[in-house]
């Protein structure tokens, strides 16, 4: 099968690049699935799960958090605030971080609290649902 490139960064630097076959991306409009030679196109992303298929097709999972991508010369660039693989979420952590966002948004008051709350919320229910894709 043919492949491009996929690189998946983050404003850290933290950076995964590979050749892969396929990747399903969770745009603001819609799941959009991404093939070699795609036609070019740049999409905003939301905080969701990111599948990709390598060259050997294997399926990995990640957790993302907003950002954007963008398919050009069969490169495919998503730069997101964050992305972790499937198989290193604690989800023990994580639906700790859960509970306690859930607590304060409860109490609290302040409606620019309140988004960062909301999307920390949303970033945690994303990683919980995404770790369950794998056993651990």
């Amino acid at each position: 099968m043919k492949t491009f490139n996929l690189r998946l960064m983050n404003p850290e630097r933290n950076y995964f690049s590979d050749d892969i076959i396929e990747v399903i991306a969770p745009s603001l409009s819609g799941i959009v699935t991404f093939w070699a030679d795609h036609t070019t196109y740049l999409t905003a992303l939301k905080s969701d799960e990111l599948v990709v298929k390598n060259n050997k097709n294997q399926i990995t999972y990640y957790a993302i958090s907003n950002g954007f991508a963008e398919f050009s010369h069969n490169t495919l660039n998503i730069l997101v605030g964050s992305f972790e693989k499937a198989q290193d979420i604690d989800i023990k952590k994580a639906q700790e971080r859960k509970k306690e966002a859930k607590i304060i948004l409860k109490n609290n008051r302040d409606q620019m609290q309140d988004a960062t709350l909301l999307t920390i919320l949303e970033k945690e229910i994303t990683r919980i649902r995404v770790a369950g894709k794998i056993p651990h």
